[in-house]
């Protein structure tokens, strides 16, 4: 439908959110959800360092420190959440509009999020006439509130207490927390016009969540499952923090063979290769698990890791360089 201007009578204006019963009609509960109009844009503080020595002629040590802090980041907040069988805001509707049931499940947008990544990385380069090494080693950790950075609150878990949204347990590492990762890589000539191309990667497990599946503290945060209790442990009888568990172990060895062959003249070379990815078929699941305590496939892999959880696969391939 199109409206042309000083011709087309405007629209209907809508109703105006303020009036009652029009905007929230009574008895119906209504939900949803509201950006706090005191929000800001999220941004990051970063800082690094970086120092980098010759060893010996072709021979490099480096190392690199980086800290990111995100603030402002957006997380849920429930106001109207369930306390002694009562929703927080019925007295008040009670009051103003005589309903005390007018409102169920709202959900706040806020940028009250934080979070913190820190990263220490060690690379150690060696090159020789018909060699090259590179050996890296990361040591990281990233946390925040939630156990989740996202640019969208719909991402990140609410507090599971509505009056403990900064307490210790919510604070937690994220999905993509990976302590220590190792790296190799080598080019390597070989005789007879062979060349081989081998990368070497090993990670610790990566965290999950752990989720009873259930509203335990009976305050109505049910709609998300991100929003679901989280699990006690039945060795303590104490809640598990946010993103508590690690999965699997990361090892990925991935390589190169190439052979070439001299066409006509000395610059003209072609080069016949075959690729291996995962050579060693390992099954990456890193941190996708299943973290329901109520499912029968607690605590078992869901998936593979995303980007990096394929099978064995060969792949069969030829360059002409001239």
């Amino acid at each position: 439908m199109r409206c042309h201007i000083g011709i087309d009578p405007p629209p209907a204006q809508p109703p105006a959110v303020t009036e009652f019963p029009g905007a929230l009609p009574a008895g119906q509960s209504v939900n949803g959800a509201w950006i706090n109009p005191n929000s800001k844009d999220p941004r990051n503080h970063q800082f690094h360092i970086g120092y980098s020595h010759e060893l010996a002629p072709n021979t490099v040590l480096s190392a690199d420190y980086t800290r990111a802090t995100g603030l402002n980041d957006f997380k849920q907040v429930h106001p109207n959440t369930i306390k002694n069988g009562v929703r927080r805001y019925a007295g008040d509707l009670q009051s103003v509009y005589g309903d005390p049931k007018l409102l169920s499940f709202v959900q706040l947008q806020s940028s009250i999020g934080r979070s913190r990544y820190d990263e220490l990385a060690v690379q150690f380069q060696r090159r020789l006439p018909r060699a090259t090494l590179q050996v890296n080693y990361i040591l990281s950790g990233a946390f925040a509130y939630g156990g989740q950075i996202a640019q969208s609150a719909y991402f990140v878990p609410a507090a599971q207490d509505n009056d403990c949204i900064f307490c210790p347990d919510v604070w937690g590492p994220t999905v993509s927390d990976e302590r220590h990762r190792f790296v190799v890589y080598s080019v390597l000539d070989l005789p007879w016009g062979f060349q081989a191309s081998p990368v070497f990667q090993v990670a610790t497990p990566r965290p999950y969540n752990l989720i009873d599946g259930a509203d335990l503290n009976a305050d109505g945060q049910t709609l998300n499952p991100l929003s679901y209790d989280r699990y006690i442990d039945p060795a303590t009888g104490q809640q598990v923090s946010y993103n508590s568990q690690r999965g699997d172990p990361f090892v990925l060895l991935d390589a190169r063979v190439t052979k070439f062959f001299t066409v006509g003249q000395e610059n003209r070379k072609l080069g016949v290769f075959v690729e291996f990815f995962n050579l060693f078929n390992t099954a990456n699941f890193g941190g996708v698990y299943n973290g329901n305590s109520r499912s029968v496939l607690f605590r078992t892999p869901s998936a593979l890791l995303p980007g990096a959880g394929y099978p064995f696969q060969l792949q069969l391939g030829a360059r002409f360089d001239f």
